[in-house]
């Protein structure tokens, strides 16, 4: 049989000065290996958490009927008038009781002050205005901001357009 021999204490000396490099190799090997993995997994985690939020029902606009307005029309001399149906878009649900009226007042209805914001600003336009498409339009631009103002404290939802579904000059 073969003698064991005792070590050396050369072949000691080798073996420790061994062991922290190829301790060093295998973690380097390891983080070379797991940064992509984690790299990888966050960025699903984080691209999951975007879509959820992407996902997330959008509310339809709801479009709310004014009742019918009868103008003057300004520098007519009260010989002419508009009479104006009125469509509103909004975007959210939550503006429609401000704009229609109730027999209770749960929300209180803010549609008479409306009306008379429109009422001011088309009485102020001269029949020439109104009779132009791009005169309708700027009208209905000037009432939908006037309207967001007006409500813009007592809601978190707008007007986002307003549609003219009757406008009769006479």
């Amino acid at each position: 049989m073969a003698e064991e021999t005792p070590p050396t204490e050369e072949s000691q000396e080798t073996k420790e000065k061994k062991s922290p490099i190829g301790l060093l190799m295998v973690l380097s090997v390891a983080i070379m290996v797991l940064t992509p993995i984690i790299t990888i997994v966050a960025f699903r985690i984080m691209t999951r958490d975007v879509r959820e939020a992407v996902e997330e029902p959008k509310l339809e606009p709801v479009e709310v009927s004014l009742p019918r307005l009868q103008v003057n029309v300004a520098e007519a001399n009260g010989t002419r008038y508009a009479q104006i149906d009125i469509e509103m878009e909004v975007s959210d649900p939550t503006v429609v009781p401000l704009l229609t009226e109730h027999e209770e007042e749960d929300p209180p209805s803010r549609l008479k002050r409306v009306m008379a914001i429109i009422i001011g600003i088309t009485s102020e336009k001269p029949i020439n205005s109104l009779l132009s498409a791009d005169g309708k339009h700027k009208l209905a631009m000037e009432i939908k901001d006037s309207v967001n103002d007006f409500l813009s404290d007592k809601t978190s939802g707008m007007v986002t357009d307003v549609y003219f579904s009757g406008f009769l000059i006479q």
